[in-house]
């Protein structure tokens, strides 16, 4: 009876939390000026979506994919070329991925650089625009982006809420709010033994950088 009682009590405490956050972002979202958003769409894979279930079972999970035999024994090996992507909650297969090449890292750096020295042009006003589109296209589908993250990392719908939705929209927020003036040029006192210099501080882009991240990050 007892452990009724509380499996009741965590299921609706996580339910309202959920509530709670779902309330939250809707706020944030309302107060962006409808005039500075840009709408856009993302395509939603079908094992993102909440009553998939479809995925087949692996009896050993494993990022590698394992397919063929040899011609002595029969034997599954290993293919590098490609990633099994799986659902680390449930055992679930996902998908099976081509794994990229060199080639293929190297026209994508290609395409980010040209990307990015375009960007590098634009006013604080026009990246405050982008920003605000992606902090709404976050809002309104935010329920299909924790599902991403639950079965792509085995976490909890709340888990995803807060590490995933909460962080990333405060984030941005902050950064549409803070975020010219952070970069903006900073001017500092001059040392005692130097009046006629004026040091200060400008910020500016440093191109395409890498990041070598856990698989569960964050």
């Amino acid at each position: 009876m007892l452990t009724t009682i509380l499996e009741d009590i965590h299921i609706h405490g996580t339910a309202f939390i959920i509530l709670a956050l779902t309330t939250l972002l809707a706020i944030v979202a309302f107060k962006l000026r409808g005039d500075e958003i840009v709408e856009f769409s993302v395509p939603v894979p079908s094992e993102a979506k909440p009553g998939w279930r479809d995925g087949k079972t692996l009896d050993k999970p494993s990022l590698k994919v394992k397919f063929g035999f040899t011609f002595f024994v029969d034997t599954f090996q290993e293919n590098p070329g490609y990633i099994q992507s799986y659902d680390p909650a449930t055992g679930k297969l996902l998908d099976i991925i081509k794994a990229h090449t060199e080639t293929d890292v190297s026209e994508a750096l290609s395409k980010a650089r040209h990307a990015q020295k375009m960007w590098a042009r634009t006013t604080f006003s026009e990246r405050r625009r982008v920003l605000k589109s992606l902090l709404n296209f976050i809002v309104k589908n935010q329920e299909e982006i924790c599902w991403v993250s639950c079965r792509d990392t085995g976490k909890t719908f709340v888990d995803a809420k807060f590490g995933e939705i909460m962080v990333t929209c405060e984030k941005i927020r902050w950064t549409i709010k803070n975020g010219e003036k952070a970069i903006s040029t900073q001017y500092q006192e001059s040392p005692i033994i130097m009046p006629y210099k004026i040091p200060k501080i400008e910020f500016e882009p440093l191109g395409v950088v890498a990041a070598l991240i856990s698989w569960n990050y964050p």
